[in-house]
Order: structure tokens, then C-alpha cells, then sequence
């Protein structure tokens, strides 16, 4: 029975390992084409990249882990009120698709950090 939890749990670590990393690459990918104007569907890019935030804080962040990927997610989302950093807007696009993509996992993460430290014995 062990057994069977503990390679339950290993994969989805792996569903949320695999979504972290495609998030993280459509971000970049998506960052740089739009700053150039080949794709033009933003808003779909934004959804892919709030589910698979969801998914990420849902199955990937341990508790061990939640002050750390907060503090973290800070840096991508503090730049989401900015317009454009002067001539380089790939990589604005990119550090604002990357916080579009962190926003749900923080906000769970969060949640998640707060249930437990209201439930402590």
C-alpha cells in the first residue's frame, strides 16, 4: 500500500514538473513572438499559462517550498503593472507571460500556507 502512494505522489511530481517546465518555455517562446508580431492571440497564451499555473501550485510546491517560490514569484510579479521596458519589449513580454503564469501558483501556494498555518496543532 506504501508502495502504491509513493509512486502515485512521484507522478504527479512529474505531471507538475512537466508543467512548470512548458510553462516556463511557452512564456519565453510566446514572449518573443508576440513582442515581434507573428502570433496575436495573447489571450490564449494567457490562459494556457494560468491553467498550467494551476496546475504547478496545485501538484508541485511542497510545503517546505512555499516561502521560497513566494519570494520568488514576487520578481515576475511586481513587473505585471509596467508597459514596456524602453526597446526591449521581447523581454517584457516575456518576464509579464512568466508572472501570468506564476500569479495562479503563488496565489495557491499562498492559500495553501495560510490553511496550514491556521490548522497547526
Amino acid at each position: 500500500m506504501a508502495v502504491k502512494g509513493r509512486a502515485k505522489k512521484e507522478e504527479t511530481i512529474k505531471i507538475g514538473e512537466v508543467a512548470f517546465l512548458a510553462g516556463i518555455l511557452i512564456a519565453i517562446i510566446s514572449g518573443i513572438l508576440l513582442a515581434s508580431n507573428i502570433i496575436l492571440q495573447e489571450w490564449l497564451v494567457n490562459v494556457s499559462l494560468i491553467l498550467l499555473g494551476t496546475i504547478v501550485g496545485l501538484l508541485n510546491i511542497r510545503k517546505e517550498e512555499y516561502t521560497t517560490f513566494l519570494l520568488a514569484s514576487l520578481i515576475f510579479l511586481l513587473p505585471l503593472g509596467i508597459e514596456n521596458i524602453t526597446g526591449l519589449e521581447w523581454l517584457s513580454k516575456i518576464v509579464k507571460l512568466i508572472g501570468v503564469f506564476v500569479l495562479p501558483a503563488a496565489l495557491i501556494t499562498a492559500f495553501k500556507a495560510v490553511w496550514d498555518t491556521a490548522h497547526k496543532k
